[in-house]
């Protein structure tokens, strides 16, 4: 999945978990480095965080990392991406 966002903007991620575990804590990075990541906030079963900067024609990874209430660590198995145009 890729999302477009210009360099000025500031965006909501979202990243959520599927079954019965909840977000007890969660980072947030992307390849290559070079977006700003706000505030992490968790709640229920997702992880939010707000993206900005970015350098224009850049393809970024998002790399959201959740641990849930039982331990267990999660990533996403599909790759999205932030294109800053």
């Amino acid at each position: 999945m890729t999302f477009k966002q210009r360099p000025g903007e500031k965006r909501d991620y979202r990243q959520s978990l599927k079954g019965d575990d909840t977000v007890a804590g969660a980072t947030w990075g992307a390849l290559p480095p070079g977006l700003t990541f706000g505030t992490v906030v968790n709640s229920g079963k997702s992880s939010t965080v707000r993206i900005s900067g970015g350098v224009s024609g850049t393809i970024y990874t998002l790399l959201p990392h959740l641990t849930g209430a039982t331990g267990q660590e999660y990533e996403p198995c599909e790759d999205v991406f932030l294109k800053i145009v």
